[in-house]
């Protein structure tokens, strides 16, 4: 060691940083429940110039009167060129006795630290205040990364240092993708194999950045924090940039959505062995004065064996756990198991075993495809089929995922528009004029009905909204609507197999529909259709569906009758599922199972989605109160498809619907917590997968002052969680096995 000793900055819990707007204090308060080890409160980039001001006020206004409990609360005051700052450092300093750190922006030089540190001690002095306020800065510039070691040493207030990765990018002209992310254009090609094969690897463009903070940091005693990543819908890219800073050394990272807070606690909490490693060899923990205690950040971190499932035994030895997680412990469990469920059916994992038994044909290899998972299952294809493909498929906006030989498109869902159409059009002509040498590699997944939109000759797509608008709002099940889209489609129904022919149709398709009924699956393009134009007349009357003129008539002309089974057409084409929501189930019951809870799978259900959920609700009820028919603790499991018949203005798909239904129901009853996700991510139209329940959902909503009950009748779900701080945001997962419901039965009541 060298004989100069750097004193270490002052020891806080920093894994997670959420950045909350100054000018939003609706947002505040599920700051302060949040997990979130520090919360800072944003003057800067996210506020509009004319909202300065309020948003000052605002902040004031919230540090002094809402309990933040033990977090960090810093202030990200307005860059020191700007006639913001003077005023963001007086105004909020002087009033505001629980703030504990103020963020710079955009540091440049020590002069900058210099000058906000003499402000903020002349304010200290005035006001006669001992604790000392400390300082974190942004490194975000070209300026800050070649003074980052002379900034390190400019004051004594200096406590952390954030890497901020979108203007720094911006400072050095880097070429970027998805803000904190990697870009496919930094990489390294291999050499070549004994076939002549280069493999190419992606690489961290800001390696050498994040680098040179951190050694800055850790020379000089402060925490290095890794900045924004910005796709708060992409979990896996989130937790991939946190594994990178964090082998780096770094101690946490920023948070600028509440879902991304758990990751980061997640990958920040220090693993055993590293808390093994802090410690000296006789147990006494910190071996120099000031530095921080890493047994105290694991009695804060990391719950005792009782408290965990089966995760934590494999970790740290631990063989029997005779009690359930703690009600603390429940909402990480119900992520688990819907993160279990969406992996069983991902087409990285399904895929491959079934592709790996459909021989390549002496022909060409033409991939078509439609749904929510086309893209993914596209991708799969390339990575692991040993001939050479080409096609194209279709899947929803936003769902896309990069391939090289197999061209993406994406359109609309659940209405469809001319996107759709056009693919559809391209899919049918790509089939065409095939040989029975040739082979179509159908990939067919949950959304592709909307997804094919080419209407029936006579009939627009237009008219064709129309009736997909009324049959969505109506409360008709999903096989309902698929027998009416399919007679109205020129795609569907089977005809995508009556085009292929003669070539060999293998079809590999993951379901979302109850049953697995492959003719429902994206309306069965491959599949015989063994409903009528009478059934999909029925369902028109059944819901009154104001259909437009023109497909009334097309449904009514025998010309618009798929093929159906025993028709020669399907002599060579074969329709396998490589993934259902049964199988999504049961993966989610292994995680329930090893954390000590008795799975009840329910299996897939339909119906109205409220009166699903007072079922379930019944359900829990009997469980906790009379221990029938299993003893708690019981995790209920189901999925399926429930509908919800429109009556109110408001948002919120079928999931949050359900959710909501079983709050008013259960009113935190018995400690019972849910979770109700569509494994697509996506819940109807919103920007959610779902929400989670816990037990004290509706008492914390009372004390809220938010009426549930109103927000039900309006149909308005997505508010009622958002107010909550409950709802679950994972961007598309690129599968679907449609609905996902859990409750958590921890105890007899």
């Amino acid at each position: 060691m060298s004989f100069t000793l750097i004193e270490q900055a002052t020891s806080r819990l920093h894994r997670s940083e959420l950045a909350v707007p100054g000018s939003a204090p609706g947002m505040f308060e599920k700051a302060a429940t949040s997990k979130a080890d520090v919360v800072f409160l944003d003057l800067e980039d996210a506020v509009a110039p004319d909202d300065k001001e309020q948003a000052r006020k605002n902040i004031i206004q919230g540090l002094n009167d809402i309990d933040w409990g033990k977090k960090t609360m810093t202030l990200r005051i307005n860059g020191l060129d700007t006639h913001y700052c003077y005023r963001d450092v007086v105004d909020v300093l002087e009033n505001c006795p629980r703030l504990d750190v103020v963020l710079i922006p955009k540091v440049g030089v020590p002069a900058d630290v210099y000058a906000i540190d003499m402000m903020i001690t002349q304010i200290e002095q005035y006001k006669k205040r001992t604790k000392k306020i400390g300082i974190e800065i942004l490194i975000e510039t070209a300026l800050g990364m070649a003074n980052v070691e002379a900034i390190a040493q400019s004051s004594k207030r200096l406590e952390a240092m954030s890497f901020g990765v979108a203007d720094y990018a911006a400072s050095t002209r880097a070429r970027t993708t998805v803000i904190g992310g990697v870009n496919p254009d930094y990489g390294v090609l291999s050499d070549k194999d004994a076939n002549g094969k280069r493999d190419y690897y992606w690489a961290d463009q800001w390696h050498a950045a994040q680098t040179r903070m951190m050694v800055a940091c850790r020379a000089y005693g402060l925490r290095p924090i890794d900045g924004p990543f910005g796709d708060f819908g992409d979990p896996d890219g989130y937790i991939a940039a946190a594994k990178r800073a964090a082998v780096l050394g770094y101690e946490g990272k920023w948070a600028i959505h509440p879902s991304q807070i758990e990751l980061a606690n997640q990958v920040f909490t220090p693993s055993e062995a590293e808390v093994t490693n802090r410690l000296d060899p006789h147990g006494r923990g910190a071996d120099r004065k000031g530095q921080c205690d890493v047994r105290r950040v694991r009695r804060r971190t990391i719950p005792s064996p009782r408290s965990r499932g089966e995760g934590f035994r494999r970790r740290f030895g631990v063989h029997r756990i005779l009690e359930p997680a703690m009600s603390d412990d429940h909402r990480k469990l119900l992520r688990e198991m819907f993160n279990a469920a969406v992996g069983a059916a991902h087409p990285s994992v399904c895929l491959p075993p079934y592709l790996a038994k459909v021989a390549p044909p002496k022909g060409r290899t033409v991939v078509v495809g439609a749904g929510k998972a086309a893209a993914a299952m596209a991708a799969a294809v390339e990575k692991h089929y040993p001939a050479p493909v080409e096609g194209l498929v279709v899947t929803r906006y936003e769902h896309g995922a990069p391939t090289s030989r197999i061209e993406v498109v994406e359109a609309s869902h659940p209405v469809p528009d001319a996107a759709g159409r056009e693919a559809a059009k391209r899919v049918l002509k790509a089939v065409e004029g095939l040989t029975e040498d040739d082979l179509v590699l159908a990939l067919i997944s949950g959304g592709g009905s909307a997804l094919l939109a080419l209407p029936a000759e006579g009939v627009s797509l237009e008219e064709k909204q129309i009736v997909n608008k009324a049959l969505l709002k109506s409360g008709a099940t999903i096989s309902e609507m698929n027998s009416v889209r399919k007679h109205l489609s020129a795609i569907k129904g089977g005809r995508l197999a009556r085009a292929a022919a003669p070539a060999r149709v293998v079809a590999l398709m993951i379901s979302d529909v109850p049953g697995d009924d492959l003719s429902v699956i994206a309306s069965g393009p491959t599949v015989p259709d063994a409903t009528t134009r009478q059934d999909a007349l029925a369902v028109i009357a059944k819901y009154k569906i104001e259909a437009p003129a023109a497909a009334l008539a097309h449904l009514n002309s025998p010309a618009c009758e798929t093929p159906k089974p025993g028709d020669p057409i399907f002599e060579r084409v074969e329709n396998i599922l490589i993934a259902t929501p049964q199988g999504s189930l049961d993966a989610a019951a292994a995680v329930a199972k090893k954390a000590g809870f008795t799975p009840c799978i329910l299996g897939d259900l339909e119906g109205e989605s409220r009166d699903v959920a007072l079922v379930h609700a019944g359900i829990a009820k009997q469980i906790a109160l009379h221990g029938q028919p299993f003893e708690p603790p019981v995790a209920i499991i189901s999925g399926g498809e429930t509908t919800v018949t429109v009556r109110g203005k408001g948002k919120g798909g079928r999931d949050a619907e359900f959710l909501l239904a079983l709050t008013l129901a259960l009113e935190g009853f018995g400690g019972i917590s849910a979770i109700a996700c569509d494994t697509d991510g996506i819940d109807g139209s919103e920007d959610n997968a779902g929400a989670i329940m816990t037990p004290d959902s509706f008492a914390r909503a009372q004390k809220a002052g938010v009426d549930l009950k109103a927000l039900f009748a309006n149909n308005d779900a997505y508010t009622a969680f958002e107010k909550l701080g409950d709802l679950i945001v994972t961007g598309a997962t690129r599968t679907n096995v449609n609905d996902f419901r859990v409750i958590l039965v921890p105890k007899r009541v």
